[in-house]
């Protein structure tokens, strides 16, 4: 179940969905003496309620998009929110929500959206409201469907590291490891900011027919955020 929890979070931080077709094949690559460990310099992402394209200050609904947040409550739990989902992770369990955002509305300094809730599975969809209130890293985000009050999660400071990778990896995804780490960097800067490392799962899922490889990284932040780098032919997208 944990797995499958993973997969489910990845697709509703990323929103998009990879269909690897018929006659994937799995393999587990085993441990490789002087794996190396590269050093990758984090691009920061924009702040939290900035537009991540250009940078400037979001407003309304759009503030949340694209912001990670840690619980108030317990510093180990993590929320992301992108347009149309948010991921939380708390008590080793993730939950995914898909939504559609109604009119937001302001009063008080407080920002209320109110979401319709897509039902999936044997979960049954309906509104809910996302409420952020203060200003700046003293926000606090509170909504039904979580367990907990979120505060904006800080960003580390200093280099992002990749242990663990080797010229397997390389191989098994046609691109350079280089290229590879940068992909897991950016996409930790994205979903996860206070992470200041991953290690690669050595574990590589491939379709031949679709020329489709990729393989999942595990981030050093408190919920072990998981990063699936997808290479379609060398040419990678992280999620």
């Amino acid at each position: 179940m944990q797995g499958k929890s993973r997969v489910m979070a990845a697709v509703a931080a990323s929103a998009l969905t990879v269909a690897l077709g018929a006659g994937a094949a799995r393999c587990a690559i085993a441990p490789q003496e002087g794996a190396q460990d590269s050093p990758q310099e984090q691009e920061q992402p924009a702040a939290a309620g900035a537009d991540v394209a250009t940078g400037k200050a979001a407003s309304g609904a759009e503030a949340l998009w694209n912001t990670a947040w840690t619980g108030a409550d317990d510093p180990t739990a993590t929320l992301r929110i992108v347009e149309g989902a948010m991921v939380e992770s708390a008590g080793g369990t993730e939950r995914a929500w898909f939504f559609s955002a109604e009119e937001p509305s302001e009063a008080g300094g407080a920002l209320s959206v109110p979401i319709e809730v897509k039902g999936t599975g044997d979960k049954a969809g309906g509104l809910s409201l996302i409420q952020v209130s203060g200003d700046g890293d003293k926000r606090t985000l509170a909504c039904d469907l979580l367990t907990q009050a979120y505060v904006p999660q800080k960003a580390q400071d200093g280099a992002f590291s990749v242990t663990g990778t080797d010229d397997r990896l390389s191989e098994a995804l046609g691109a350079d490891v280089a290229a590879i780490e940068e992909a897991v960097a950016g996409k930790a800067a994205e979903v996860s900011p206070q992470a200041t490392g991953a290690t690669w799962d050595k574990e590589v899922w491939l379709d031949y027919a679709g020329n489709v490889a990729s393989t999942t990284f595990t981030l050093d932040d408190p919920a072990s955020t998981a990063v699936t780098v997808v290479s379609r032919g060398g040419s990678l997208e992280a999620m």
